[in-house]
């Protein structure tokens, strides 16, 4: 913590190069002349209106700052809002240009992607298509050889029909012959009963022609046997044979069924890819012209950027002023919180003028104010603070300024000391102690005040510095 005024050794000292202000001492009514209580002098005009004349040409300055500010303010809300639009065009235009640049590469990539994959699909098509001809054509020579061989199949199982209704009445024939030659037995019995002599003669040869019959009958019949187990087995064949070449014709007529759809289903997708193809040259040409339309855009995007790079050093331009506008205005305020402080001075000053000349005025005995020097010099106001157990003694003039800025009489350097923050002002008859609309705020004896006259031993506390007022005579 720094501060500009230095205790002295002595409270003997001048405490300001100032004059001080006149005062007067006025008697009561029925009373001799004793000393009361010291105002000052409304009976000076020379220094009621130079006073008046200072004040009103300290709050003609202070008005033309306060014009000036805000003019600066206006050029610079100015300044910050053609910054805004320049920054906001800019930033439209590059958006636009980005995205018509990515919108129209999207395009055209998009196009030459859909073309090869439309050739592609063109292709694959034309392959199908193809394949599913030579495909149905193969079925199509499969049935036809599959209904010729069922035809044959079926011509077969006529001839083997026939064959075993041949073997059948071969077969009947055989037993016929069979029942004939048992009924000759039976009469060579009957004969051979009637007649010894004659079966004697014949017996031989009875014999054998019995015997080359059994031999026939048996040869009949193993024959028979095996006619009946081969047409059996021919039969079963036959039907195994018919029930598989149906079943052949059933699958063969099924894939034939199955190619029909396929070949319908290829037929229509050949016709969808081919309406397909032609909605994609439609939007090739559409993508051609889009591109046409890019290629416009890029000599347009072209002329944006030549005029973006323009208002890029505008923009540069009106940044620069701004900050130099923003300069100015840091110092007209400093200049205009020295003019405030001067000003709220200068008020309370004439504030103290004004109460005296209405306690004038009220007075109704009609004593004649009689001019006496104010006995400042036997009074020393001092503002104390305790610094690593020492005191510090600050002088009060007639007007002394706390804050944490180096102009000011008493200065603060601590984070919570306004520039500004507060003003002493000393008469012959008080201290007063002003607020300057600081953050933290003064403190008169712990309460938070605006402005306050102080009295001896006070505690004041000036942001979140505590002192002790003394007078001291």
């Amino acid at each position: 913590m720094a501060a500009k005024n230095r205790p002295g050794p002595s409270m003997d000292v001048d405490l300001e190069a100032t004059d001080e202000l006149p005062a007067l001492d006025l008697a009561e009514a029925g009373e001799a002349q004793v000393n009361t209580d010291i105002f000052p002098g409304p009976v000076i005009p020379a220094g009621m209106a130079e006073l008046a004349d200072s004040l009103r040409d300290v709050e003609h300055r202070l008005q033309r700052k306060i014009e000036r500010v805000q003019k600066l303010e206006t050029e610079l809300q100015l300044a910050g809002s053609q910054q805004q639009q320049l920054d906001i065009r800019l930033r439209e235009q590059g958006e636009v240009a980005a995205a018509r640049e990515a919108g129209l590469r999207a395009e055209i990539s998009e196009a030459s992607r859909q073309h090869a994959e439309l050739a592609g699909q063109q292709a694959a098509s034309q392959r199908d298509l193809a394949a599913a001809r030579d495909e149905l054509q193969q079925q199509r020579l499969a049935l036809n050889a599959a209904q010729a061989q069922l035809t044959q199949q079926n011509s077969e199982r006529t001839h083997q029909d026939h064959d075993l209704t041949e073997w059948r009445r071969r077969a009947e024939r055989a037993y016929e012959a069979l029942t004939t030659w048992q009924g000759f037995r039976a009469v060579s019995d009957a004969l051979l009963g009637e007649s010894d002599a004659a079966l004697q003669s014949v017996e031989s040869r009875h014999a054998a022609e019995l015997a080359a019959v059994e031999a026939r009958e048996g040869a009949l019949e193993k024959e028979l046997s095996a006619a009946r187990a081969d047409a059996t087995q021919r039969l079963a064949a036959l039907e195994e044979s018919l029930r598989r070449a149906d079943q052949a014709a059933e699958v063969q007529t099924e894939a034939l069924r199955i190619a029909i759809e396929r070949a319908n289903t290829l037929a229509a997708q050949v016709a969808a890819r081919d309406a397909s193809m032609a909605d994609q040259q439609q939007q090739l040409d559409a993508l051609r012209v889009v591109e046409e339309k890019a290629r416009q855009g890029a000599a347009t995007y072209d002329s944006q950027v030549q005029q973006i790079a323009t208002l890029q050093a505008s923009l540069a331009d009106a940044e620069a002023r701004v900050r130099d506008l923003q300069q100015q205005l840091r110092q007209a305020t400093d200049r205009v919180d020295r003019l405030e402080s001067e000003a709220h001075a200068s008020a309370a000053l004439l504030g103290n003028l004004q109460q005296n000349m209405e306690r004038l005025g009220r007075d109704d005995t009609g004593a004649r104010p009689v001019l006496k020097e104010a006995p400042l010099e036997n009074i020393v106001r001092v503002l104390i603070r305790q610094e690593g157990g020492a005191e510090v003694m600050y002088p009060i003039g007639r007007h002394t300024t706390v804050g944490r800025t180096p102009e000011n009489d008493i200065q603060i350097d601590t984070t919570y000391i306004s520039r500004h923050h507060a003003v002493l002002l000393s008469s012959a008859d008080a201290c007063i102690v002003e607020d300057l609309n600081s953050t933290n705020g003064v403190l008169v004896n712990g309460r938070r005040v605006g402005r306050q006259v102080l009295h001896d031993g006070d505690t004041v506390t000036i942001g979140k510095t505590e002192f002790r007022y003394q007078q001291r005579s």
